[in-house]
């Protein structure tokens, strides 16, 4: 491999990298709009307060979209194990920053 095709490719892999990065601190900000009590409500009981997710933030510019929190919000599909994580970090970083 001649020198200028390892670097085009070490720089392929640091712009994945970027693009990683990018995603992994969108997930780490908490979204526009955060409100801390009706995420908490869905966090207690998730199976009975998903509704409660159209008062807790705005969902568009999340990493997971406005048709996710959607569909979760009007009950068509149940919050995930992973939801709720995403849920509780949100918390978290809510209260970290106060």
């Amino acid at each position: 491999m001649k020198k200028y095709q390892e670097l085009e490719q070490k720089i392929r892999e640091l712009q994945q990298e970027v693009e990683r990065l990018k995603e992994e601190e969108k997930e780490n900000k908490i979204p526009d709009l955060f409100n801390l009590e009706p995420t908490l409500e869905v966090l207690k009981n998730p199976r009975k307060n998903y509704g409660r997710l159209i008062s807790s933030f705005e969902w568009v510019l999340t990493p997971q979209g406005h048709t996710h929190w959607g569909n979760l919000c009007s009950g068509n599909k149940p919050l995930t194990d992973q939801d709720i994580i995403q849920l509780q970090k949100w918390v978290i970083l809510y209260y970290q920053q106060k």
